[in-house]
């Protein structure tokens, strides 16, 4: 599960259209990426989109901590590749390394 689709399902709606006011996108796309409409079942955005949502995202995990974190490197092929991730992160910028207890998603 990707980690947009679990920062979806933890979120309020005010908080999801918080998140997608303070990223310049809609509750919908946001929907729509999460659930991998556009990238064959994983979030999939371009790295300026990215940057938003993760900047978005530390934002709003101020207020409600219980939100897990996005990363643009699991938002973003585009970042999750390039070489300055690669260097910095190393294995982790393939993946975040969220711990998600599924049961708690159903």
């Amino acid at each position: 599960m990707n980690q947009l689709k679990v920062w979806m399902i933890a979120a309020t709606q005010d908080e999801k259209a918080a998140l997608a006011d303070l990223a310049g996108t809609t509750v919908g796309t946001l929907s729509q990426i999460s659930g991998g409409y556009r990238s064959g079942g994983e979030a999939n955005v371009r790295s300026g989109m990215a940057r938003k949502l993760e900047n978005a995202a530390k934002v709003l995990n101020k207020r409600n901590m219980a939100l897990p974190a996005l990363l643009r490197t699991d938002l973003s092929h585009e970042c999750r590749g390039c070489d300055f991730a690669q260097k910095c992160l190393g294995d982790r910028a393939a993946a975040s390394g969220f711990n998600v207890v599924m049961d708690d998603l159903a």
